[in-house]
């Protein structure tokens, strides 16, 4: 059966241009694709895709220009680099004989993952009524956590069928009726992560090679809010991405940043090869381009420890400690105490024990302590450690 399958729209998703297929020529969808498509195990969901040869006869368009610019394979490719993304495209071209489309399966998951309810934007379906006469779904206004369309500034509307659902219902948006919306208006970063997504379709791949941790970094670093060479706060990281997109929304994505899955800063951390979705690359960006007066350095790592300069004022202090516990001994006759009994005395025999690599006057305290009578065991001044210590008990 040869079918002229309706011309799709820009913007328009594929299974959309079939729905309207199916309710120009009055036939199921099952129908359309056993018969017209030749693909019987196909289950079309709003966001499916099939490979099959069939579809370049029925809407007259190159393959490659379906993939493209009418299913969400660009948002799904979007971070990758161009060698992936053109293997991934030579990939598909040879296995479309299948007509399923089954090995783009766990790819095209990256677009449905956090799925909603199929999306539409009134102002949209307003416009396309008045100069085309029909409605149709749109792929930016059904992309993951999407929720505004960046065209008109507005909040989508939501019906209770599921974008990842695996069946076709043949009803365009001017049709739909039992639907969701929120009545405020989209928040900065909402109409950000709209407007990022939707960039995220476009064929010239604007965010390709954009990925690595090195590239977050230049980001951050040339706006200001990391010094050059500076580690990142997980936590302060965390609560820019919660603050923008909001807890509840978070949590429903399963995407809420913890202290066993801190991945806004894996992303930025040197060394992580691990691939993020494109929702979560979105979603941090967003969110960095709708903060509000960020302050110099606000994503600097600050240690909770003490500084390093606290180490020299630990040892000064320990050292006057050991010596004037060192002068009381010499007034006062008794048998010879070790080392241990010294500085336990003096207050620092803990600190002795697990930092004195870094306290160097107390060890010269120690070794004038261990050259003295006071010492349960003597240490001769002719040793080489005592002759080549510094004098710095002052």
């Amino acid at each position: 059966m040869t079918l002229q399958a309706a011309n799709p729209q820009p913007d328009e998703l594929l299974v959309s241009a079939l729905i309207r297929t199916c309710l120009q020529y009055m036939v199921p969808a099952k129908t359309l694709c056993r018969v017209a498509l030749n693909s019987p195990n196909w289950k079309p969901g709003l966001l499916s895709w099939a490979g099959s040869d069939a579809l370049e006869s029925a809407f007259r368009l190159p393959f490659e220009h379906l993939l493209s610019h009418h299913t969400v394979f660009n948002y799904a490719t979007s971070f990758m680099s161009s060698t992936q993304y053109r293997q991934t495209v030579d990939g598909e071209l040879q296995h479309r004989l299948g007509g399923t489309g089954a090995h783009l399966s766990a790819l095209m998951q990256n677009a449905t993952h956090a799925a909603m309810g199929w999306r539409f934007c009134n102002q949209c379906v307003r416009a396309e009524l008045a100069s085309l006469g029909y409605s149709y779904w749109h792929r930016s206004h059904n992309l993951p956590a999407v929720t505004a369309c960046w065209t008109h500034a507005t909040a989508l509307r939501q019906t209770a069928w599921p974008v990842a659902g695996s069946s076709i219902r043949l009803v365009l948006p001017h049709e739909a009726e039992s639907c969701l919306c929120r009545r405020r208006s989209p928040t900065g970063f909402e109409l950000k992560l709209a407007q990022l997504s939707a960039e995220a379709l476009l064929p010239s791949r604007p965010l390709a090679d954009q990925a690595s941790a090195a590239w977050y970094r230049g980001l951050l670093t040339e706006g200001g809010l990391i010094s050059a060479g500076s580690a990142v706060s997980a936590g302060a990281l965390a609560d820019i991405l919660v603050k923008a997109a909001g807890v509840r929304s978070l949590k429903e994505m399963g995407l809420l940043p913890r202290m066993r899955n801190p991945w806004p800063a894996l992303m930025v951390r040197e060394g992580t090869k691990v691939p993020f979705m494109p929702l979560k690359h979105l979603m941090l960006r967003a969110a960095l381009a709708t903060l509000p007066n960020a302050a110099i350095a606000a994503l600097n790592h600050r240690p909770s420890g003490p500084p390093p300069s606290s180490s020299i004022k630990l040892d000064s202090h320990y050292a006057r400690a050991a010596s004037k516990t060192l002068r009381s001994l010499a007034t006062v006759v008794e048998s010879g105490i070790s080392t241990e009994a010294f500085l336990r005395r003096a207050g620092c025999w803990g600190a002795y024990k697990h930092r004195k690599h870094e306290m160097p006057r107390l060890r010269h305290v120690v070794l004038n302590f261990r050259a003295s009578d006071a010492t349960l065991k003597r240490l001769g001044t002719g040793k080489r450690l005592y002759r080549n210590f510094p004098n710095e008990t002052t």
